[in-house]
């Protein structure tokens, strides 16, 4: 009979993470400044040199640096020089706390698994807090509006830990892969069903970044799982609770898409037209300010500057704030240069570059399913 038993942390370090990522929920919640994230935000601050502290400890004199090491003390580094470029230095404290602590907390992480600190039931345990931190609270306002009655027509009014509904969308995105990931390796059911209650939660929300976020890493997955392991992939069997949850989200989908508040935005082209006019004036930004960048949560400053024509009248006239282009990529670029921006670049493809290997390399059902978890998740 298959363990569906949840390994619980084994060390000083897994347990630091585990805080950590049920911290995550609330220290990360909002793109914008908001100062009364300073608590959470220190705390997570301690709980990164926590790891940090124990992550140096565990190094040994025959270990060597890698890449993706070397990318992110450099990215951790450059975000503490490019405070200097802060028009407004408590805002630019305030990014520095959001943009230092995330390759700090990432270079800890890796130096831990590299050196045996943490495994792979460690890291899927923390995952899994992070999962169920995001979700309760986003199943409470789900069960909320609904008690209303109006369930899909008051969507944006579910924001769960965070300050806005694309914001939890995207956390949850990040806690199905973990919860899924934990489900395949356990087997434990309610791992299956906080997974489901994701995906399901993700359609529902109606945030088409993250469908399209979605379905790009299923299909990129399946692409390269076809190219390097097309025999392995005939023997995963889809169980009947993955088809049902699929169905569901299916379901979701579809009546978010026939519902007449919000057919306008999801289906009309102004939303996407809007998205193109931050997108263009965002290069003009990096034509301007190549290789340095504008600054730590500069983007919103220098924005209007280049023009408000071709966006709406809401933000023309003030009414909305715009804080983001709502392309991580081009935020990094834009605030970071293209120095910034080829670190972040260095880091990120160095792990989906592991991770190919990881698919090349997996023997089983299992440790093939878990190596296109982590891929498909990236």
């Amino acid at each position: 009979m298959a363990n569906t038993q949840i390994s619980m942390p084994r060390s000083p370090a897994a347990w630091v993470l585990s805080i950590s990522c049920a911290l995550l929920a609330w220290a990360h919640s909002s793109s914008a400044i908001d100062t009364g994230q300073a608590p959470s935000q220190m705390v997570f601050g301690l709980l990164t040199a926590a790891l940090s502290a124990l992550a140096l400890r565990s190094i040994k004199s025959d270990f060597k640096i890698g890449l993706t090491e070397i990318a992110l003390w450099l990215a951790w580094m450059f975000s503490w020089w490019g405070w200097s470029g802060a028009l407004d230095r408590a805002d630019g404290l305030y990014a520095l706390s959001k943009t230092a602590l995330n390759p700090a907390f990432l270079g800890a992480l890796l130096l831990l698994i590299r050196t045996g600190q943490l495994d792979r039931r460690d890291l899927l345990f923390s995952g899994s807090v992070f999962a169920l931190a995001v979700a309760i609270p986003a199943l409470g306002n789900f069960a909320e509006v609904a008690s209303r009655g109006h369930l899909l027509e008051e969507i944006y009014q579910i924001k769960g830990s965070m300050q806005h509904k694309n914001l939890l969308s995207g956390a949850l995105l990040l806690g199905f892969v973990f919860s899924a990931a934990a489900a395949l390796n356990s087997g434990n059911k309610a791992l299956m069903w906080l997974s489901g209650f994701c995906i399901i939660a993700i359609f529902a929300l109606r945030t088409r970044a993250v469908w399209l976020g979605l379905g790009f890493g299923l299909a990129s997955t399946l692409a390269l799982v076809l190219a390097v392991q097309r025999a392995q992939l005939r023997e995963i069997k889809i169980s009947n609770f993955w088809k049902a949850i699929g169905g569901l989200a299916v379901l979701a989908f579809v009546s978010s898409l026939f519902l007449e508040a919000g057919q306008s935005k999801l289906l009309g082209g102004e939303t996407f037209k809007l998205r193109l006019a931050f997108w263009e004036n965002t290069l003009s930004m990096v034509g301007d300010f190549p290789w340095f960048g504008v600054g730590p949560m500069n983007w919103r400053i220098h924005f209007a500057h280049y023009g408000l024509g071709a966006t709406d009248y809401n933000v023309m006239n003030g009414i909305t704030a715009i804080e983001r282009p709502h392309n991580d990529f081009l935020w990094i670029l834009a605030e970071q240069g293209w120095i910034g921006f080829a670190l972040f670049l260095t880091a990120f493809s160095s792990v989906v570059f592991t991770a190919i290997q990881s698919m090349r390399k997996a023997i089983g059902v299992k440790p093939l399913g878990l190596s296109m978890i982590a891929f498909g998740g990236m």
